[in-house]
């Protein structure tokens, strides 16, 4: 057999070193010395940072491991100090107790979980309870007195601060006082809303809270309820815990039975007998009527503007209540039942084309000025609050032409559409339109109506104004009169001194149209008083 090469390689050290790292021997002066290789330099560079070791760092080094822990019976009997917690490693990941610990990856931010339908429960409570930043802003009124229907206290009075002091600490006082709110006299139930739509915290209050104030004497003693309790001012106070489905659920809605009381009497005039003709037969005293039927004042101004469901649950609310007659929907968004499908479509088989999903296109008032769907709502809205007197839609100017868009398409329809006379002379009836209108009659269940808030909320201090017609100028003319006199202005109303020239135009523009409603509701009035319709400012036309 041959014999097996085995190949010898020479294993020769080269002596060359980078310049960075060799030591100059011209400037130390020393023959060939071996330089020192990079991880022998950091391990210098460790040993001469490190803290130097001294007699006390080793005892107490030799304390920390050689001692044992004690009971904290014994401990507290021999008066030994608490055991040291000893500090995490650094590095260590932080964890959030709500999530799965042994997901992969980085913690997510809270803001990401607080807005995602996927995040933990808990999580998501505490996104709409407390809020994230972009949920922290609740609208605050600029004033108390936004609905009638009370006498406000003086300023800096007792009773001013007291209510004050109770808004701003209103977390503390409905948790150790939230069996005592309901004892409150019904003019301070009505004012306490009013204040915490001002000086309450910026997320929000709990519904929770807002039920205590009505509790009746069988859940606390000496609870009122709702006994002489005519005004709810809810403004800027729809928002997180508190929506209208939670208060129409919770508050609102009729009682289908009674609450046992907390005394031991139970309600047996409810109990189903065989018959009617029986002598001990009785009909209840309450066909299950809301608590707040005769509530008259309610405000939800500026509401949550993301809530999905607004007026479908204002037309169930106000069919409870029938004996309203002042409401203010200040800022409230364009009436629809489907906000979230104005630009979702739906593709049939026999359709050459799409059909819109809801009843307002993404389109619908700005080129095509359709306020089918809007003018339906207020329509049915009328229906529910035939006592109306005093409606509030400051800051509504975008779906405003809603309140008369209706009558005046079917004027231009019956115009365009006239019937034809005979051969004898006669008109032909046959052809007329019978259909009603869309929009709210004001000469039916809106008749008693006489104010009516239009305002924008703001008004524009610019000397110079854009060319905007013969109208927006008189109308710039007569506002500058009535800055320069400083009257005629409500105080209510924010003076913007820097409006941009898009800002003045859509202003102006607002403006006109609230004119145009104006005389379009006095010619609709065929009977009774007439309408006055607020601008926040006193227009002279």
């Amino acid at each position: 057999m041959p014999k097996k090469h085995n190949q010898k390689f020479l294993n020769s050290k080269t002596k060359y070193v980078h310049p960075s790292l060799g030591t100059n021997k011209e400037s130390h002066g020393t023959s060939s010395t071996a330089a020192a290789s990079i991880n022998e330099r950091l391990s210098q560079l460790r040993i001469s940072q490190a803290p130097k070791v001294s007699p006390e760092n080793i005892d107490r080094i030799r304390t920390a491991v050689t001692q044992r822990s004690v009971p904290p019976n014994l401990r507290a009997v021999l008066d030994l100090p608490e055991t040291v917690v000893p500090l995490p490693r650094p590095g260590t990941r932080r964890r959030i107790p709500l999530t799965d610990p042994y997901t992969a990856g980085p913690v997510a931010p809270q803001s990401w979980l607080a807005e995602s339908r996927h995040a933990p429960a808990g999580i998501r409570a505490q996104g709409r309870r407390y809020g994230t930043k972009k949920l922290k802003s609740r609208s605050f009124p600029f004033h108390l007195e936004t609905l009638p229907g009370v006498n406000m206290p003086k300023k800096s009075s007792l009773l001013d601060c007291a209510l004050i002091a109770m808004s701003r600490n209103w977390n503390f006082v409905v948790h150790y006082e939230q069996l005592n709110l309901a004892t409150l006299p019904p003019r301070f139930k009505s004012l306490l809303p009013t204040y915490l739509s001002v000086y309450g915290p910026e997320a929000g209050i709990e519904i929770a809270g807002l039920l205590a104030l009505f509790y009746t004497k069988h859940e606390t003693l000496g609870g009122t309820g709702t006994q002489d309790f005519f005004r709810l001012d809810l403004t800027g106070l729809i928002w997180g815990d508190v929506s209208l489905p939670s208060l129409e659920k919770q508050m609102l809605l009729p009682q289908k039975a009674r609450r046992q009381s907390s005394i031991g009497e139970s309600t047996e005039e409810y109990a189903i007998v065989e018959s009617w003709d029986q002598e001990d037969a009785s009909i209840p005293g309450t066909l299950g009527n809301s608590p707040f039927t005769a509530l008259t004042h309610l405000s939800f101004a500026r509401p949550d503007p993301r809530s999905p469901s607004l007026w479908a649950s204002l037309l169930s609310i106000t069919s409870h209540l029938p004996k309203l007659t002042h409401l203010s929907l200040a800022y409230w968004p364009v009436p629809s039942l489907t906000p979230n499908s104005n630009t979702a479509s739906v593709h049939g088989r026999g359709s050459p084309r799409p059909v819109q999903l809801g009843g307002t296109d993404f389109y619908s008032h700005s080129l095509d000025n359709d306020f089918s769907e809007a003018a339906n709502i207020l329509r049915r809205l009328s229906l529910h609050t035939i006592c109306l007197e005093w409606i509030d839609l400051e800051g509504c100017s975008e779906w405003s032409s809603a309140l008369t868009w209706a009558n005046d398409q079917q004027r231009r329809e019956d115009t365009l559409a006239r019937p034809q006379r005979r051969s004898g002379g006669a008109l032909d009836t046959s052809d007329w339109d019978s259909q009603a209108c869309l929009g709210p009659d004001w000469n039916g269940p809106w008749r008693f109506v006489r104010h009516l808030n239009l305002s924008q909320g703001w008004v524009p201090t610019n000397q110079a104004v854009p060319a905007c017609g013969k109208e927006g100028m008189q109308i710039f003319d007569s506002l500058h009169m009535r800055l320069a006199r400083d009257d005629g202005i409500s105080e209510a109303i924010e003076r913007a001194d820097n409006a941009t020239k898009s800002e003045l135009l859509s202003w102006v523009e607002a403006e006109c149209r609230a004119r145009d409603i104006k005389h379009a509701v006095q010619r609709m009035r065929t009977g009774g008083g007439l309408v006055t319709v607020d601008h926040g400012w006193d227009v002279s036309r």
